[in-house]
């Protein structure tokens, strides 16, 4: 009996250590958002509250975000070009385009990010993207360090497709 005590204990032990290796790390950022959504015009228009901690060795100026919607404004953004314009052999369809543009974004503390807007293009210098934008930071973030930010935005949903979009009552996004 003394034998399986012994061994029901380093069972036990061995499996809270397992356990204990494949925790998940804390979150990165913690997002709270508030869209309202219009599927007559497929319009939407929200506000996000986002907290980022700077997890690398290095401080950051700057943050960046992907626009994902932008990839579908027009024919010209990096993700069409190299679509060949279309999905499953089906195009966007004229009045399918979409589109999210940032209206405001601000610290926590009042900081007016907005007016350092900077699109960039890191795959392929396309000027006509618009995926990638980059804010800079009042001060430098250090590692380990939080930043909270209200971004309010605003847009409208293209047609399904790739991943996202609209459809009468279905909604992809």
């Amino acid at each position: 009996m003394l034998h399986q005590v012994g061994l029901l204990l380093l069972t036990a032990a061995a499996q809270q250590g397992a356990l204990e290796s494949h925790r998940l790390p804390p979150p990165v950022y913690q997002v709270t958002m508030e869209v309202t959504v219009n599927p007559e015009d497929r319009t939407l228009r929200g506000r996000e509250v986002l907290r980022w901690q700077n997890t690398a060795s290095q401080p950051t100026d700057e943050l960046q975000f992907h626009l994902y919607l932008n990839a579908f404004a027009n024919d010209r953004s990096t993700f069409f070009r190299e679509s060949g314009g279309s999905l499953r052999n089906i195009g966007m369809p004229k009045d399918g385009w979409g589109f999210i543009v940032v209206d405001g974004i601000k610290t926590a503390d009042g900081h007016d990010l907005k007016p350092t807007e900077e699109f960039l293009q890191p795959d392929d210098g396309n000027p006509d993207d618009r995926t990638v934008v980059r804010y800079r930071l009042p001060a430098p973030l250090a590692p380990g360090e939080t930043v909270a930010l209200e971004i309010h935005f605003h847009g409208r949903l293209p047609r399904v497709f790739a991943r996202n979009g609209i459809h009468r009552d279905f909604i992809l996004a």
